[in-house]
């Protein structure tokens, strides 16, 4: 799904941006103009009008970007995870500060 919203992306905005290399979510950057900005920020809403995207993904927009990623993503979800794993390591005798 991500795959398929770069690639409309694409489509709509050649190399008008660039993307942070990363596995689990877009992060679509502008080169900075105002009107790229907004077509962009109206481009993903636009998309997210589809429940096909929006059941599953979420959007932020940013002065700089629009991050696309899935919805039980989060650095809540993930710093949760992290510390209930150092928590269980530690209980195991492994983890040393």
């Amino acid at each position: 799904m991500l795959n398929e919203i770069k690639h409309n992306l694409d489509n709509t905005f050649g190399e008008k941006l660039w993307y942070q290399p990363n596995e689990i979510q877009i992060a679509a950057f502008h080169y900075d103009q105002a009107e790229l900005k907004k077509a962009l920020s109206e481009s993903v809403e636009m998309m997210f009008k589809d429940s096909k995207y929006a059941d599953h993904l979420k959007y932020y927009i940013h002065s700089d970007c629009v991050d696309i990623l899935p919805k039980q993503i989060s650095k809540g979800n993930c710093l949760k995870n992290v510390y209930g794993r150092e928590k269980h390591i530690a209980r195991r005798g492994y983890y040393h500060r």
